[in-house]
């Protein structure tokens, strides 16, 4: 009897190690992060993989039509949901693509667009930001709900979410407060990305300014920056994240004030001398789509 239990044993231990192997063999070569590639000629400047299961490729400035005027978000920025097969990353809607780590941080990608040359170039894995608890809860995909415009008049707020005109009388008739924005992708790898119908995205960075309170930056590539104005954030930013009953994020508000642009000639206006526009955002977390 107890050589049969230990055969038994030592079957069911062969198993779990068989199975275990298996799954290292199928998802030990995954890989997120942002992938920098400064290499002269390339067409792409960056690849990103995300935890949540999404990429952003970022075209190198260069390689983007001459004519920056008529540019659109997705000459610059290629997004969508990408899965892992047999050693390949599935870039849906781009391509696929191969990862071939040489050690230090250094790899080799090898990208296959579905339109345009393959290419095979040299990148480096970019820094992570530092594991914290609101880091964790802040980095992730986020599904625009609600947005709340606030104008202050010598500490008199009034709700302007319904008045479009008085909003373009702001200046803030710009894409962020359009119909078409529809939400954030936040990374550990320090990226900031405006998310718009169509699966177009404006990218960035951002960094914290102060995390105790929430104040955080968000700076735009030089490169790209001047071409979409009416495309990102002005870059101060203050954000707040909630937690569900079980420790997971719930919600997100981001909340931006803008400059006043108003003439000194609006007789409405006349009487107050300072004035500011809080634009909050309310935000839930995307699901999550399993491949």
């Amino acid at each position: 009897m107890k050589a049969k239990n230990l055969i038994f044993l030592m079957i069911s231990a062969a198993l779990i190690l068989f199975t275990a192997c298996s799954k290292d063999e199928k998802t030990g070569a995954f890989q997120t992060g942002k992938f920098e590639i400064s290499q002269a000629g390339s067409p792409y400047a960056a690849i990103e993989l995300t935890e949540n299961g999404e990429y952003i490729v970022t075209k190198n400035a260069v390689s983007v039509k001459a004519d920056a005027d008529n540019a659109d978000l997705d000459d610059v920025w290629l997004y969508g949901k990408f899965s892992y097969l047999d050693g390949r990353y599935i870039l849906r809607g781009f391509g696929e693509l191969t990862v071939k780590d040489l050690g230090n941080g250094r790899f080799t990608l090898a990208v296959n667009p579905t339109v345009g040359q393959p290419v095979v170039v040299d990148a480096q894995l970019g820094t992570k930001i530092e594991q914290t608890r609101i880091n964790n809860l802040l980095c992730r995909h986020w599904n625009l709900q609600d947005t709340k415009i606030t104008l202050d008049l010598n500490g008199l707020k009034l709700d302007l979410s319904s008045f479009g005109a008085l909003l373009k009388l702001l200046g803030l008739d710009n894409s962020n407060l359009s119909e078409d924005f529809e939400g954030l992708i936040i990374t550990e790898s320090g990226s900031y990305a405006v998310v718009y119908d169509g699966h177009k995205v404006n990218v960035g960075s951002w960094q914290w300014q102060n995390a105790a309170d929430g104040s955080l930056v968000c700076n735009w590539d030089n490169s790209y920056a001047s071409w979409f104005k009416d495309y990102h954030f002005s870059g101060a930013t203050v954000v707040a994240v909630t937690e569900g009953e079980n420790g997971a994020p719930d919600q997100l508000k981001v909340s931006e004030i803008f400059d006043s642009t108003l003439k000194k000639d609006y007789i409405i206006f006349s009487n107050y001398k300072t004035y500011n526009v809080t634009v909050e955002y309310t935000f839930e977390e995307a699901p999550v789509v399993e491949e």
